[in-house]
């Protein structure tokens, strides 16, 4: 049974409203490209992990990868260009 390991509400802004198991966020594009880097907190293995986003604004297309570097994992959502939403995040564990 998959478990929920972390979740973020992130506003249009690049800020964590609320959240579970989250080390922090980092906006991370420019004015055209709204773009933010969520760290996770202790989670199992990246091959472990799942993630699911929903934009507060469904209007308009997103991309959300895991990374992992030095230890730490992290969520990267970028939206398209010229657009800004805020987004939900969670990450699954299937152990």
């Amino acid at each position: 049974m998959p478990e929920i390991v972390a979740a973020a509400f992130v506003n249009d802004a690049g800020d964590l409203v609320r959240g579970f198991n989250i080390q922090g966020t980092e906006r991370t594009g420019d004015d055209s490209n709204f773009s933010v880097k969520v760290t996770l907190g202790p989670t199992p293995p990246l091959d472990q992990l799942y993630v699911m986003a929903a934009l507060s604004d469904a209007r308009v297309g997103f991309t959300v990868d895991l990374s992992q570097a030095g230890g730490a994992i992290a969520a990267d959502l970028a939206v398209e260009a010229d657009h800004t939403s805020g987004f939900y995040l969670t990450v699954y564990s299937a152990s």
